[in-house]
């Protein structure tokens, strides 16, 4: 690693290490200061999985560790339905159901794995499509 890579890194730990530390974060200031919520923009066509949308920030768990995701629908009144990306108990991927509306939250089991989070999403009020924006 060149010294410029090193400086780098070491003041970007260094500024999410004052940024984590600093009572009154809000998610206001921690966006003006350039840091993103996790998630993205799901399409759900009508009556089949949607392509699966990767979350902008990837996922660190640890033994036990649940991975919690929300998601709306933010264009009109459609009903949905999503599915989350989890880990079972042997660490292997598997598509978890998050409910069917408009909007809802919940969490998956993730436990000791490193990935980037993901959805998938269908309509099921046909012929309409929606797009769902999720966080996670």
């Amino acid at each position: 690693m060149g010294n410029k890579t090193k400086a780098a890194v070491t003041t970007a730990a260094l500024a999410l290490s004052v940024l984590s530390g600093m009572s009154g974060v809000t998610a206001a200031s921690a966006s003006e200061a350039g840091i993103q919520d996790c998630g993205g923009t799901a399409a759900a066509p009508p009556g089949f999985w949607g392509p699966e949308t990767l979350s902008n920030c990837g996922t660190s768990g640890y033994p036990g560790y649940r991975k919690g995701y929300s998601w709306n629908v933010v264009n009109g009144d459609v009903t949905v339905c999503v599915q989350a990306w989890g880990y079972d108990a042997n660490n292997v991927g598997t598509w978890y159901s998050l409910g069917c509306g408009q909007s809802a939250r919940g969490d998956v089991p993730w436990g000791n794995n490193l990935a980037t989070a993901k959805i998938r999403a269908q309509s099921v009020q046909l012929p309409f499509s929606a797009m769902v924006r999720f966080n996670g």
